[in-house]
């Protein structure tokens, strides 16, 4: 007979949820990633806006124009924002995440231990009864001798 675990299914059940952990952090950390390049693509079109109404103010610009470039730059400077914000929410989620899987790893770590010691002490009694058997294989065997 085998090695059987008390608790496998107690290990089993924390290993999914090692796994569902750390799915769930990489998913937020590609959130943020996301929101990190989605920032540098608004920051990009900024500085590229702001190189061209430069170069365009160098010519005659209209009312209407300036006007327009101004909204843009502000729609595009609350987006910036709106963006920053989204990145500090998402830091504080990977953050969150981060000591969740943290938790799950350790809870399945005890399990783990508990289960190698298992089956060290198991290995240890079945060695034992396996030198009892040698044992008294060698006793009969003792006996059975001629004087």
């Amino acid at each position: 007979m085998g090695f059987k675990f008390r608790y496998e299914t107690l290990l089993s059940y924390r290993q999914h949820l090692k796994e569902k952990a750390v799915i769930d952090f990489a998913q937020a950390q590609q959130q943020l990633r996301d929101c990190r390049n989605g920032l540098e693509a608004l920051n990009h079109k900024r500085f590229a806006m702001m190189s061209l109404m430069e170069s365009d103010l160098k010519e005659k610009l209209s009312s209407n124009e300036l006007k327009n470039y101004s909204h843009f730059m502000n729609a595009l400077e609350d987006q910036i924002i709106s963006h920053e914000e989204e990145i500090a929410r998402w830091e504080k989620i990977v953050q969150e995440k981060m000591a969740i899987l943290l938790e799950k790893s350790k809870q399945h770590k005890v399990i783990e231990k508990l289960k190698e010691k298992d089956l060290a002490k198991w290995t240890r009694h079945q060695n034992l009864l396996e030198q009892k058997a040698m044992n008294e294989t060698a006793i009969i065997r003792y006996g059975k001798r001629p004087a």
